[in-house]
């Protein structure tokens, strides 16, 4: 219905309810009149039209209610179609016998199937039996498959909505493709490219190795932190030439597609990295402030993705803390289906220039208040914040009152 029909619509039924109200009024009016005459009882007409026209009120009443639902449903309806058409997600949703009612951008890409030509077509048949199957038994569940038209090899998630019956309800397809369908047949200069990063990578680690060995041999305690730091950024630098697939995957926003998702305990990942770099940190008298009970916590997240960005985060507060301002703050807590990952450093302060520019590029400096660089060996946090939000969380940056950088992330839990 027409905005300008449904307000006119809603005007005549206002106009029958004031009507009915007024009606109702003189009624009683003249019921009381009566009554103050001596007119013990009320003529029967007087009585029936009374309860016409409440009827009449309760009628009015219910469709100005109905053209005031039917509005909030179709706003309702245009902001969720708005909603899941610019999701990272590839979603669809089919009704019981497995037509298409919504295929959204990014599910399109994925399949490689057009997003308006596919509306209303059964699904099950664009799709090999491996997911056909699950689709026509009225199961949930993932499987692994391909779409025929394309030949492209998807990873589909089943979820049935809310239903009197499993049986007769619509169904929500979470698709993903994998990283299979996207390996051209022979190899690329990109791919070429990628190979260098992570060889590059691992001699970089085994530099990191060997300059932690001669941590124990240091003349000094000054030589020893000198050492330490640089071991530090031997390990941020692997972090970041590892990451380079994803970064690229950031910028192309396609990061999300690849995703892995198990339940992490955020706990035992954060312990297993700074075990990982406790030796280093230890030399350079930095400590970390993380309460043992402070990560029970369990997030969705893809396990080599979200290690990587939380070693990038905590790698880099380690660099540029200063330890004799105190340890490096780690803390976690839990806001709704969301979990909390805040880690604060105790290094130079961030002007607000640098916490503009910060995400800006992947191996940026960061400046200080004063102006110059004050973090030099490159945040990464650009790539850190693309992950974050491949998983559907967020990352910001801030510079609290007492200096330093905190880096607050929030990501979806166990679902």
């Amino acid at each position: 219905m027409k905005p300008s029909k449904r307000k006119q619509k809603k005007l005549l039924w206002r106009l029958a309810l004031g009507f009915g109200f007024v009606a109702e009024i003189i009624l009683i009016a003249l019921s009381i009149g009566s009554l103050l005459e001596g007119n013990n009882q009320i003529p029967l007409w007087q009585a029936m039209l009374f309860m016409t026209i409440a009827v009449w009120i309760y009628i009015a009443y219910l469709k100005q209610r109905a053209l005031d639902i039917s509005r909030f449903v179709v706003d309702e309806k245009i902001k969720t179609h708005s909603l899941v058409q610019n999701l990272r997600e590839g979603i669809i949703v089919v009704d019981p016998d497995n037509h298409i009612l919504l295929l959204n951008v990014k599910a399109s890409e994925i399949m490689g199937l057009p997003e308006i030509e596919s509306l209303g077509q059964d699904f099950s048949t664009k799709v090999d039996e491996a997911i056909g199957g699950i689709l026509r038994s009225g199961q949930a569940g993932e499987r692994e498959g391909k779409i025929i038209e394309t030949g492209r090899t998807v990873r589909m998630s089943v979820i049935h909505l809310p239903a009197d019956t499993r049986e007769s309800g619509h169904k929500l397809i979470y698709v993903r493709r994998l990283d299979a369908s996207r390996k051209a047949p022979d190899k690329t200069d990109a791919e070429g490219g990628e190979q260098c990063k992570i060889r590059a990578a691992k001699i970089l680690r085994l530099m990191a190795d060997e300059l932690g060995r001669s941590l124990d041999h240091a003349p000094n305690p000054e030589a020893c932190v000198s050492r330490a730091r640089l071991v530090l950024q031997g390990l941020i630098a692997g972090v970041d030439l590892l990451g380079g697939s994803a970064i690229t995957k950031i910028k192309n926003r396609t990061l999300a597609g690849s995703l892995e998702k198990v339940d992490l305990s955020l706990s035992m990942l954060l312990q297993e990295i700074l075990a990982e770099v406790a030796p280093v940190t230890s030399a350079a008298g930095i400590k970390f402030d993380f309460p043992a009970d402070n990560g029970r916590f369990l997030l969705s997240g893809d396990p080599e993705l979200t290690g990587l960005a939380l070693r990038q985060v905590v790698y880099n507060a380690a660099l540029a803390s200063d330890p004799e301002r105190g340890p490096v703050i780690i803390r976690s807590g839990s806001m709704g289906a969301n979990i909390g990952i805040a880690i604060t450093d105790q290094g130079s302060s961030v002007s607000y220039d640098g916490l503009q520019q910060i995400f800006a590029d992947p191996y940026a400096g960061v400046c200080g208040p004063q102006g110059g660089m004050v973090r030099t060996e490159g945040s990464g946090l650009f790539m850190a914040r693309g992950i974050i939000e491949a998983h559907g969380g967020t990352l910001i940056a801030e510079s609290p009152p007492e200096g330093g950088l905190r880096v607050t992330i929030m990501t979806p839990g166990k679902s």
